[in-house]
């Protein structure tokens, strides 16, 4: 987000689109579009990274003020913001760089605007559009999070239906509130809702996978949270204010006794909003302590009234806040060791290597983007952690968490020229898939060690290489601006020997036929897999060396023919001079075997033949893991336009196919629209192709469309797959339609 608002070479508009397009999970933009501003504003370091969630911390320290005003008075909300500042669980987060303090802040903000609204006796208030956009930027921030909000906004509507102004006032509120929200979130919305939804399906999944006992039927599920109230607050902070409220309550002589008359409108109303925190937090898959920061602050505010209370028996108002000061002065005292050595540029004496890591990867290839595989998953060694580490460095490394199976983990090897993998403790994201691949890797000769280092625990971190990088670029002397191209014999595929102005080796592909009487091979190719790092300098001239594997036909003769054709940014194409227009194939049982990087160009082509035979199971994973490797998905931009060449050549449907999916997957629905119709043209029988097609119409909200692919589907034949997808879109186009009982049935 950060280097987006500083490249001067993008207009505003596609600089907006990239901010949008930033998150390819739920998790939104707005944390980091905020977080980004603040680094603009100030300095890209982790003193300021850190820094920056102040914003948050100044947003909910304002919200709980003025809602413990709403409750009680003044003093209560300057107690609530100081016990929220101090305690355990807000001093660590401050520290840390997830999106749940800023998921609090906007949850709190949206709180005392719902509150606002609730308590309004005006006949229209304005306080309806406030909680509608703060909705939004809950929304922006976590999708998921507005659904703390369901008994709240329900009991603002019983509330409205009770009251005695007109129907008409309860209705412009409601107008105004739903405006004003989707306002606020439909330019991030409109591009990412299929994401979003996958990601959060995919999110609830790994809590399923790796929080075993902790399902939402067991009593372990429902007590985790109440359980860790004390780490939250901090023992001593907690073990005082619960001996203050017991101690008052039996002097009171009422510790028993509760009387829900006793209870105030405003009181119900804050209650309602726990329970209904409470219980999204606990049917969660996931369970982890900061997801119980939305409800946070409001235990904070019902403390600090315990400690304003003028209702004394034994404790004076005065006693209990100067004891609660106290407290939370030792409780400093205790932990300082804990939180002051989180030192913001290294929170502790030993040097972590993150840094040596990625500059031992960049020094290989400072033109390219690489990409880092991380296996292990502990505090210090993590997906995260080195991840921003390359950012501060400019982003020469993009880093990635592997995600394996045990069916498929030595695929991984095809997609990754550099892996990190640990001994000892992997951390909470270890199974036996990533287990298996250590192993395959650190035994495989297509790989070698390239450097290691020694932890404080003695465990080591390997940095892992393959044995010949896919893809070298440096610099050399311009002879002339055209392009110089060899291609030679390897095992397990060829090698391409290139040299050329950088803009065109950085904006072309490249399509080559081998070729003989009997015998037709083809493969395409993105040149340096399009990983070519934003300060490339395109002036220069550059030799690139770049292997892809390729499998020949076994009955191939030792010599082929070689045509090769240059497809640049603008999709147009011309023939190419080769240094020798013949390639000489070697027999296998003369080469020894390797394991290439895989082309992911030829990727693609599976992808497509998946799409069509509705196998979109394995689609989706190839999909990811293609993606994991391949960080801005420039393999996308790259399909498309060759496959749209070689359909213009062999009006292939196949490439048809490929030509679909990459527009999917780019999220160019109505691109996709025009293209899929041609494919319907002539495989209108395909019962899989018409269902993605209802897919896309849904995607447009063109419920018309919609219902006839989706009965031209129910006709033809189709895969299992496309069989049980048919009742969901059944159901998505019935809701399109209004017709809700009939998108009840279908869904469930």
């Amino acid at each position: 987000m950060y280097n987006i608002f500083g490249d001067q070479g993008i207009n505003i508009p596609e600089k907006f689109n990239q901010l949008l397009n930033v998150t390819d999970s739920y998790r939104g933009p707005l944390t980091y579009f905020l977080s980004a501003l603040f680094l603009k504003l100030f300095n890209n370091t982790y003193k300021f990274a850190y820094l920056s969630n102040q914003i948050f911390n100044t947003i909910c320290i304002i919200s709980i003020f003025h809602l413990g005003k709403l409750l009680k008075n003044k003093s209560t909300g300057i107690w609530a913001a100081l016990l929220f500042t101090f305690s355990s669980l807000i001093l660590s987060q401050r520290t840390d760089y997830l999106i749940d303090l800023s998921l609090t802040s906007f949850s709190t903000l949206g709180f005392l605007f719902f509150t606002k609204w609730y308590l309004d006796k005006k006949k229209f208030s304005f306080y309806s559009p406030l909680a509608g956009a703060s909705l939004g930027l809950i929304f922006l921030t976590r999708p998921t999070g507005v659904v703390i909000f369901f008994l709240s906004f329900l009991l603002i509507i019983l509330k409205s239906i009770k009251s005695k102004f007109s129907f008409g006032y309860t209705l412009r509120e409601l107008i105004f509130f739903f405006a004003s929200f989707i306002i606020v979130i439909f330019p991030w919305f409109s591009k990412s809702w299929l994401t979003i939804i996958t990601s959060t399906i995919n999110a609830w999944n790994w809590g399923v996978n790796f929080q075993d006992g902790l399902e939402f039927y067991s009593i372990e599920s429902w007590l985790y949270y109440l359980k860790r109230l004390p780490s939250m607050f901090g023992s001593i902070n907690f073990s005082i204010l619960s001996t203050i409220f017991l101690i008052e309550k039996t002097f009171q002589k009422n510790l028993l006794t509760f009387k829900i008359k006793s209870l105030k409108k405003v009181d119900l109303w804050f209650l309602i909003y726990i329970i209904n925190c409470y219980l999204i937090i606990s049917l969660m898959s996931t369970k982890d302590i900061r997801f119980f920061m939305p409800i946070f602050p409001i235990l904070c505010i019902y403390l600090s009234r315990l400690l304003d209370s003028k209702n004394y028996k034994f404790f004076s108002s005065k006693s209990k806040k100067l004891i609660m000061i106290l407290s939370i002065i030792c409780t400093l005292l205790f932990s300082k060791n804990e939180l002051f050595s989180k030192n913001l540029n290294n929170y502790s004496a030993y040097e972590w290597p993150h840094n040596d890591i990625l500059n031992e990867i960049k020094k290989e290839n400072k033109n390219l983007v690489s990409t880092l595989a991380i296996l292990p998953d502990t505090k210090e060694i993590n997906t995260f952690n080195l991840e921003a580490e390359a950012s501060r460095q400019g982003e020469y490394v993009a880093v990635r968490q592997i995600i394996s199976s045990k069916e498929t983990y030595k695929d991984d090897l095809e997609f990754f020229d550099w892996f990190l993998i640990k001994t000892g403790s992997q951390g909470i994201m270890s199974n036996e898939a990533k287990n298996l691949l250590n192993q395959y890797l650190l035994n495989s000769p297509s790989f070698k060690i390239h450097k290691e280092w020694i932890l404080p625990d003695q465990s080591k971190v390997s940095l892992l290489r393959r044995e010949l990088l896919n893809s070298y670029l440096q610099k050399q002397d311009c002879k002339n601006s055209s392009l110089n191209i060899d291609i030679k014999k390897i095992p397990e595929g060829i090698r391409l020997n290139l040299m050329g102005k950088g803009n065109l080796i950085k904006s072309s592909s490249l399509l080559i036929d081998f070729f003989n009487e009997d015998i037709k091979n083809s493969t395409d190719i993105s040149l340096a897999n399009g990983s070519f790092h934003r300060n490339f300098d395109e002036k220069n001239c550059y030799f690139l060396i770049q292997d892809i594997p390729i499998t020949f036909h076994e009955n191939i003769k030792k010599e082929m023919d070689i045509k090769a054709r240059i497809l640049n940014k603008k999709g147009k194409i011309k023939n190419l001079k080769l240094f020798d227009n013949k390639i000489m194939i070697k027999n296998k049982s003369d080469e020894k075997s390797f394991i290439r990087m895989t082309n992911k160009i030829e990727k693609v082509d599976l992808l497509g033949d998946y799409l069509r035979r509705g196998e979109f199971e394995k689609l989706f994973n190839l999909v990811g893991v293609i993606n994991q490797s391949d960080p801005k998905q420039i393999y996308l931009k790259d399909a498309e336009k060759i496959y749209l060449q070689r359909y213009i050549d062999n009006k292939d449907i196949k490439n048809l196919y490929n030509v679909l999916i990459t527009q999917i997957l780019q999220r160019k629905v109505y691109t996709a629209e025009k293209t899929i119709n041609s494919i319907l043209s002539s495989d209108f029988s395909n019962g899989n192709t018409q269902l993605a097609k209802a897919i896309i119409n849904i995607y447009l909200l063109d419920k018309k469309n919609a219902r006839i692919s989706l009965n031209n589907s129910k006709k033809f034949d189709k895969s299992e797959e496309s069989e049980e997808i048919l009742n969901i879109v059944e159901g998505l186009t019935n809701l399109l339609e209004l017709k809700i009982i009939n998108a009840y049935r279908a869904l469930t």
